[in-house]
């Protein structure tokens, strides 16, 4: 089967309904889910920042403040970044990491998508509420721009200066002292990180410390 992500067409290794929460005797989101998804579901391989980052973007989207994630709170805050989408399309972000098919996204399933996704290098793993979350942790005030200055300290404090930098030339092209007022919309990053293979993303340690970025960085540009 394949999945359109933001205009790209990811394949995933499934058997399947192709609607969300379809009626059957077994639940759609458990036909369609991949192998990976059964692993690591707290995300015990993030860094503490990492939970922390995430734990607050989590907290801004829950606005009824029940510790779950419905399809209606994540089209308001994707509306108030900018991006103007279907509630269609926010079910189906919801849809893709929701284990225990509530029709939400609870914490621990944020951690364990984030983690999946961090540690995929086949492009198989569903990394739509992966994006958003990155894009709320570089964009603290939550006005849908970042600027170059605002990912660069996320990623340098996490990373280490090698990846950071490779993955602002990745995200904002190349740029000079004089161009860290340079911002990205929501709309945009989105289109940046969509486009490019997942080998080209960010190489996440397995610790807390530096990382590096895959080799094969030619693709980026």
């Amino acid at each position: 089967n394949q999945r359109r992500v933001h205009g790209t067409v990811f394949v995933t290794n499934t058997t399947t309904a192709t609607t969300p929460y379809a009626s059957s005797s077994t639940p759609s989101c458990l036909l369609t889910m991949t192998q990976s998804a059964f692993k690591d579901p707290s995300g015990a391989d993030l860094s503490i920042k990492e939970v922390e980052d995430l734990r607050r973007v989590f907290s801004y989207i829950d606005k009824k403040g029940d510790d779950k994630i419905d399809a209606n709170e994540l089209l308001q805050v994707l509306h108030q970044l900018g991006y103007k989408c279907s509630k269609q399309e926010a079910e189906d972000v919801i849809w893709e990491v929701d284990e225990n098919c509530d029709r939400h996204v609870d914490f621990e399933e944020l951690l364990g998508s984030f983690s999946r996704v961090k540690r995929d290098r086949t492009g198989l793993e569903p990394r739509r509420l992966y994006n958003i979350a990155m894009f709320m942790v570089y964009d603290k005030e939550h006005n849908g721009i970042v600027s170059v200055d605002e990912t660069l300290e996320v990623l340098f404090n996490r990373y280490g200066k090698e990846a950071a930098e490779s993955e602002i030339r990745a995200l904002f092209g190349e740029i000079d002292r004089q161009d860290h007022e340079i911002t990205l919309t929501f709309a945009d990053y989105i289109r940046q990180v969509s486009s490019r293979p997942v080998k080209a993303g960010i190489k996440y340690p397995k610790g807390k410390k530096k990382s590096k970025r895959d080799n094969d960085s030619s693709d980026d540009n």
